[in-house]
């Protein structure tokens, strides 16, 4: 898990980096939209691996907008909640079933793939260098988390 959710955002972010840079003639600068989730904004006990892979998600994005404005990319995170695809139906956490699992969970949620690939359109868009956004029950909201220290 970590070398998927953590290692491979980290990456493929910094090669899409080299690629995209424009202050070293390279390419024409860009968006980076990396995915994260509400575990890596909320604490999550339950699933303490997958939220700390998520959680560094947010660190790693926010920290890479932090003083590299001169290198044309943006870079933006998306953290979505529970999201119905094919995925999320096979998961098995602690040997149960998805729909068992949100049965214990009444609060739990899922939105539409469809609401996160428009979140995403609307914070390529529209998101500030650095920013969090959350796309949870068909609604985006920008998260302000604590300031990045130099």
């Amino acid at each position: 898990m970590v070398e998927v959710n953590l290692c491979g955002t980290i990456t493929t972010t910094l090669l899409a980096m080299e690629h995209m840079r424009v202050d070293k003639g390279k390419g024409n600068g860009g968006v980076v939209v990396n995915i994260s989730s509400t575990a890596g904004i909320y604490q999550t006990s339950s699933l303490p691996t997958y939220s700390a892979t998520k959680h560094a998600i947010v660190v790693f994005t926010r920290s890479l907008a932090y003083g590299r404005e001169n290198k044309g990319i943006r870079f933006l995170t998306l953290c979505p909640g529970g999201t119905m695809t094919p995925l999320l139906l096979s998961v098995k956490i602690f040997q149960m079933k998805t729909l068992a699992l949100l049965k214990m969970w009444k609060n739990f949620k899922v939105q539409s793939s469809k609401s996160v690939a428009k979140a995403v359109v609307k914070i390529i868009e529209n998101g500030q260098n650095g920013s969090v956004w959350i796309v949870k029950n068909d609604k985006l909201d920008e998260h302000i988390g604590p300031p990045i220290l130099h």
